[in-house]
């Protein structure tokens, strides 16, 4: 390619020196091409006939043509043609279509996972197209890279090409290695810190356990050992060690019953304790210096010198600086030792810099989802003034939108324009699949157990909507659930969920009476229907709402199961507002959440009303300051009533039948309060369920490792029922009193799985329930001693809250 410029410039050049005109174009020609038309190689040609041949022109050319990563040679030379004129003359060497692709790797999985890695990150080779030697270097590199980072430290990866004609097969040979076995981590020189507790700072470089070899932990990784090596020294200087060098550490290979493991040895010198004597702030700060001084004036000096602190203070400087638009400010901490006295004094340098507006804000990465999508999340605008409290929101928001994977603030890039003097922001996301299939469960609920299948997909009718089918089933329930959920639609800020469902569930709660039956049927429902939901942002917190149900329903006694079924149509009117102040998600989950719902039940279009109900729901995500916020709080409340209309029946349906799903240590729908029924010469008892709910359950929550979690709980739930409401039970029927307003309470813990497939935590649950019922009830005829298991050990699928 340098020649060909070199000859152009010296084509130019080598014209006579009394002619100032170059000779004109008389003819382009192209050769050498033999897939690609001339007519698109012209295209990107700035020579013409009959007009002046322009060197410099040349030169732009064959750049372009190499652009276009179709050509592996472009040659570019004039012809005189005797009359004044040159001919230009296009010589190109096309580069050979790929015909195939394949993966030689032993591992029939890791090749199916090499795959699936390449197509995530679009690094996919693509068949029919220009092969380009140095994409197919790239990809090589990318998976090395990807099985490097799957402790395979050793692999590497080829690149073959096998030519014919004008295709090309391309192999890619990989060599995984041999695994390396950590063996043991030593540390040398750590006379403050013991081993054991720096062996917990350590993220990867850990040695392997029995379990481990089953997996990807314990596998040596000199990338991964040099990060640990980082950790440790920044845990030293979070103790007031700030001069710790942690050296370079000593690696050796060792056999062990046959096998090679490695052994670690780390240097540590830890010099001398330090203690903080002062904080000072030094820089020009026009607006917001108020705010940053009083972060600075947070670190307490003198005081213990905690280099985790005083960075964090930097980053805390960066962000206030942020949200009074300094976008581009740089804060620097600078440490001033005094070996004397073993102090040390930090200064925050801040060049603030001047406020800075939007320029352009670009997506990178989204190649399903268009720009209009994403962008109507945002709360950053172009053109205004950058807020960095606003960026963060944009994040938050995008997170939520369902249509990305999880992003952080550190994917976005923020440059300065010198051309425009604004900052452009560009948001690297990684797109979800467009569609996908996924295992669903549960077993929390009246309903009982259950496992199904949820197909999704994005944009499937080009309207920005969310399609989703569900389909699931247990011992006692089924479900039919279609959704399409459009959120700003038509434009506007409204989101539009449109359902069409048919559900079933046999109503079954955990029988009180010790005997041969666990359960006791209350009743069956099935339900065919329709909903319509609505929703509108009023500030980036608060959401408000408004949601119709129509359907049939199909009720049977279980008491009497060849009866028919009792048919009626119902509509269900219900507005609802949610205030959302929580960010992250998953464990990682902070914050509050408070929403409260209202609904009318009755007829068709409410012709009548039979009942209204209503429900109210606080939970609150908090760190524990004394991990680090490694380890978290959750709190949560919520309360339900229904209440009949005009002084009518509750019916049985729009009852509530409280159990595991409200306090973990009881069994389905066990906390409803019961009634008496005659039967007889004697009675029966039946659930009567509750009108009215109330719950609060703290938990504290351990990762212990990947997907695997502890959690410590306390459970309170309290149920009760208006006792005008047992007559709808039986003539005669009255209510237990004592089964009636009952608090109940279980304490214990949970180990939670979460499952990749079903996308749901599997929870081993070890209870003990101080609270219970425990009563005898008696009649004329009977005794009956209700009582409820004062320890459980059970397993349940799906979120608590």
């Amino acid at each position: 390619m340098y020649l060909c410029l070199f000859f152009i410039a010296l084509l130019a050049s080598g014209a006579p020196a009394a002619s100032q005109t170059p000779p004109a174009v008389r003819e382009i020609i192209v050769e050498g091409n033999s897939r690609i038309p001339a007519e698109s190689i012209l295209r990107q040609v700035s020579a013409a006939s009959n007009l002046p041949f322009d060197s410099s022109g040349a030169t732009a050319d064959l750049k372009r043509l190499y652009g276009t990563g179709l050509f592996e040679d472009v040659q570019v030379r004039s012809r005189e043609t005797g009359d004044g004129r040159v001919d230009v003359i296009i010589r190109v060497r096309e580069y050979p279509f790929l015909s195939g692709y394949s993966i030689n790797v032993a591992d029939l999985k890791l090749e199916e996972q090499i795959r699936d890695f390449l197509r995530e990150q679009d690094l996919e080779p693509r068949i029919a197209a220009p092969f380009n030697p140095s994409s197919g270097k790239r990809t090589a590199l990318a998976i090395r890279d990807y099985l490097r980072s799957r402790k395979y430290p050793n692999a590497e990866v080829e690149v073959s090409r096998e030519t014919r004609g004008e295709a090309v097969h391309v192999a890619f040979d990989v060599r995984i290695g041999q695994r390396l076995v950590i063996g043991s981590v030593r540390f040398t020189g750590n006379e403050s810190i013991p081993e054991k507790e720096l062996l917990k700072q350590i993220q990867a470089a850990k040695p392997a356990r029995f379990w481990d070899r089953w997996g990807a932990r314990g596998r040596y990784i000199p990338e991964e050992l040099l990060s640990d090596l980082q950790l440790i020294s920044l845990y030293y200087k979070s103790r007031g060690f700030a001069a710790v060098s942690v050296g370079e550490p000593r690696v050796q290979a060792v056999s062990h019953k046959s096998k090679p493991r490695i052994e670690i040895e780390i240097p540590i010198v830890e010099g001398p304790l330090y203690r903080l004597s002062a904080v000072a702030l030094v820089g020009v700060i026009r607006t917001g210096s108020e705010e940053v001084e009083k972060i600075a004036a947070g670190v307490k000096a003198p005081g213990d010198y905690d280099y985790s602190l005083l960075d964090a203070t930097r980053q805390k400087i960066v962000d206030a600086l942020g949200h009074y638009g300094y976008g581009l400010a740089r804060v620097e901490m600078k440490q001033f030792p005094n070996e004397k006295d073993r102090t040390i004094k930090v200064v925050y340098e801040v060049d603030a810099g001047d406020p800075v507006a939007i320029g352009r804000i670009m997506f990178k990465g989204n190649k399903r989802v268009p720009d209009k999508f994403l962008r109507r999340e945002l709360r950053a605008a172009e053109g205004e003034v950058f807020d960095s409290v606003k960026l963060d929101k944009s994040v938050e928001r995008l997170n939520k939108s369902n249509l990305l994977q999880e992003m952080k603030r550190s994917d976005v890039a923020l440059a300065y324009n010198e051309e425009t003097g604004l900052l452009d922001v560009t948001f690297n996301v990684k797109e979800k699949d467009r569609q996908g299939i996924y295992g669903t469960g549960g077993t929390g609920g009246i309903g009982g157990g259950y496992l199904g299948i949820l197909y999704t997909a994005f944009n499937f009718l080009r309207l920005g909507e969310t399609l989703s089918f569900e389909m699931d089933g247990g011992a006692s329930r089924s479900n039919m659930v279609l959704n399409i959920i459009g959120t700003h639609f038509l434009g506007s800020p409204f989101t539009v969920a449109l359902s069409v469902f048919n559900r079933y569930a046999g109503f079954n709660v955990a029988n009180v009476v010790p005997g041969p039956e666990s359960l006791v049927g209350v009743f069956r429902k099935r339900s065919r229907g329709i909903g319509l939901t609505g929703s509108y942002p009023v500030t980036n917190r608060l959401e408000a709402g408004l949601g119709f149900r129509g359907q049939r329903d199909f009720i049977t006694d279980s008491s009497n199961p060849d009866a028919a079924p009792v048919k009626s149509m119902r509509s269900e009117l219900a507005p609802f507002v949610l205030y959302d102040r929580t960010t992250g998600t998953g464990a990682e989950r902070r914050g509050s959440v408070v929403s409260y719902s209202q609904s009318w039940d009755g007829s068709l279009f409410l012709r009548s009303l039979d009942s209204m109900s209503n429900s109210v729901q606080f939970t609150h995500y908090a760190a524990d300051p004394f991990t680090n916020g490694r380890n978290s709080f959750a709190f949560h409340f919520h309360g339900a009533w229904a209440r009949p209309n005009g002084g009518g029946p509750l019916f049985m349906e729009r009852r509530f039948f409280p159990g595991d799903e409200n306090v973990r240590g009881f069994d389905r729908g066990s906390l409803t309060p019961w009634s008496s029924v005659p039967s007889g010469p004697g009675f029966t008892i039946q659930a009567a369920g509750a009108d009215t709910v109330l719950g609060f359950s703290t938990e504290y929550r351990v990762p212990i490792r990947g997907a695997l979690s502890g959690v410590g709980f306390f459970d309170l739930g309290w149920t009760h029922l208006d006792s005008r409401h047992a007559e709808q039970l039986g003539a005669g029927a009255r209510l237990i009193e004592k089964t009636n307003g009952v608090l109940r309470a279980s304490l214990g813990g949970e180990l939670r799985l979460d499952l990749p497939v079903i996308r749901q935590p599997a929870r081993m649950i070890f209870s003990w329930n101080p609270l219970r019922l425990n009563a005898l009830f008696s009649d004329p005829s009977s005794v009956l001693n209700l009582v409820e298991p004062k320890t459980s050990v059970r397993f349940a699928l799906g979120s608590f809250y």
